[in-house]
């Protein structure tokens, strides 16, 4: 979609999904004031989208905090029935399951959106690994494997739009984080080419992540498999070897999806 098609789009429900981001991001509820301040959206707006998110059951006043918001339990009910339709995950959760205990990694499940990427579904070692992205959470494309290898792979056409807005989200995680787009670039020619991309400790310090795509039956990518952990494990033999156990889960995976 369009940067044109995009400034078409109803304020007020620009304002609304601005408001649930928010809330989502936030680890205290917020009231409408505290809302209005923190978004620039005017008072007035605030408290009635507040009061219509409420109302839908999609906000809920917070039993601790009077007069201030969080996500409301239709969001789980949403989000239930979207993960029931994303046969992705049921289909790659056993493959997943099984990477992670025998690299000792955290696997994860990756898409874009929009314009970075997030963890839709992951499975933990036994090992515990520090600093890992919280599922649902989105990354900017520079500090992600997955997004790196995802964007990689899209059209020439769709690339260039893409990079145009996601790379006003990226930021600068650690001094490995790459800020220039044309650095960027060049990793995502090398990551297209190589059919994997690598972020070492570029999202945290002492943390690398390897990642490669899952596809559909007509071959498009659709999804990152991700393996995380310690920066150690994404060097020499080691790196070479998880490459491989990922490569060839990613295949399984992207076999059963095909049938």
């Amino acid at each position: 979609m369009s940067e044109q098609d995009e400034s078409n789009f109803p304020p007020a429900l620009e304002r609304a999904l601005s408001i649930l981001e928010y809330l989502c991001e936030s680890e205290t509820p917020k009231s409408s004031k505290e809302i209005s301040e923190e978004l620039q959206i005017p008072i007035a707006s605030t408290y009635r989208i507040v009061n219509c998110l409420r109302s839908k059951g999609y906000l809920r006043e917070s039993r601790y905090f009077s007069d201030k918001f969080t996500l409301g339990y239709k969001l789980i009910s949403l989000g239930r029935y979207a993960q029931d339709k994303f046969n992705i995950i049921e289909v790659a959760n056993k493959y997943m399951e099984k990477l992670a205990a025998d690299t000792a990694q955290a696997c994860q499940l990756l898409v874009l959106d929009n314009d970075s990427v997030i963890t839709i579904h992951q499975a933990l070692p036994l090992s515990v690994i520090t600093v890992i992205a919280k599922i649902g959470e989105k990354i900017p494309i520079n500090l992600s494997a997955g997004g790196t290898i995802l964007t990689s792979l899209l059209p020439n056409a769709k690339l260039t739009l893409f990079l145009k807005k996601a790379w006003k989200t990226v930021r600068e995680q650690t001094e490995y984080s790459i800020l220039d787009i044309e650095e960027y670039k060049k990793k995502l020619a090398v990551s297209n080419e190589q059919g994997y991309a690598v972020d070492r400790e570029e999202y945290a310090l002492g943390i690398g992540c390897l990642a490669v795509a899952l596809y559909d039956q007509e071959n498009n990518p659709i999804a990152a498999l991700g393996l995380t952990g310690h920066i150690s494990s994404y060097e020499g033999e080691a790196f070479e070897s998880l490459l491989k156990q990922l490569r060839l889960t990613g295949s399984q995976i992207s076999d059963e999806i095909r049938r």
